[in-house]
């Protein structure tokens, strides 16, 4: 199952609107193709300053190689090593991308493709936009609902129960 960040863009205009259109999901995990083909994923993604990052860490990396003069193995290794590293942080290379741009990160969603990802930020995502109309509730469901509602963040972290829960 993957999990995506989901953020939104930075609204230029006060009258302007955010739609569903225009929020982007990304994918915490390994990009293969990052791995493969490094220095045009970042040009795709239009990560410069990764890319200009990648580029010098690549040249000083060979030099440094040539310098300790390790053979071929051991330098198709360091290479090999250089791009798992912009494979495995991918997904944070974008994040901070759309974070230096203003954009807001508006939640997480763990399905096991992008599509089922949407679909249930999305439908989380109205239900908290607009209320629904509450129909009068009778005295034992309204006792129920606040029982078994969502435990109040008290900064407890972990498997560590409720302060005044019930045991």
């Amino acid at each position: 199952m993957a999990i995506y960040t989901v953020h939104e863009p930075p609204l230029s205009k006060p009258e302007a609107k955010r739609g569903p259109e225009t929020f982007v999901f990304v994918r915490d995990g390994f990009y293969w193709w990052a791995f493969w083909l490094t220095p045009v994923w970042l040009l795709y993604r239009r990560l410069w300053l990764a890319f200009v990052v990648y580029i010098a860490a690549s040249v000083a990396l060979g030099f440094a190689l040539q310098w300790l003069q390790v053979g071929g193995f051991a330098r198709s290794l360091a290479f090999i090593a250089l791009a798992s590293l912009v494979a495995m942080e991918g997904g944070t290379l974008i994040r901070r991308k759309l974070k230096w741009w203003g954009w807001t990160e508006a939640g997480l969603s763990a399905r096991r493709n992008q599509e089922f990802a949407e679909q249930r930020f999305f439908d989380q995502w109205t239900q908290e936009l607009s209320p629904a109309v509450a129909a009068p509730t009778p005295a034992y469901a309204a006792n129920m609902s606040a029982r078994w509602s969502r435990p109040q963040d008290h900064g407890v972290v972990g498997l560590f129960p409720d302060p005044g829960a019930l045991r």
